[in-house]
């Protein structure tokens, strides 16, 4: 997230891809969250539909999660809530 704020995309992406080889079974969650940094909201909810399906605790902490507030606004933010039983 640091590269990509400074407008760094090849080592931001080179980041991103050593998260996801090193962390895909683990880190569900915060690959999500920097997709969601990146506006890429399609990867975002893909990889917190993974969170979901592997259990991932840090979706406890969704509705207070600041770097997933650029996801609120999508619809598909609400129906997620919904399908972890979340308040909307």
């Amino acid at each position: 997230m640091a590269y990509h704020s400074l407008g760094k995309p090849n080592e931001s992406d080179a980041a991103l891809k050593r998260l996801i080889a090193d962390g895909q079974n683990e880190w569900a969650c915060q690959i999500a969250q920097v997709y969601a940094y990146r506006d890429d909201p399609d990867r975002a909810f893909a990889w917190l539909d993974r969170a979901n399906r592997q259990h991932a605790s840090g979706l406890t902490f969704m509705e207070v999660d600041s770097l997933l507030k650029r996801l609120r606004p999508d619809q598909r933010y609400a129906e997620f809530l919904k399908r972890l039983r979340l308040p909307t």
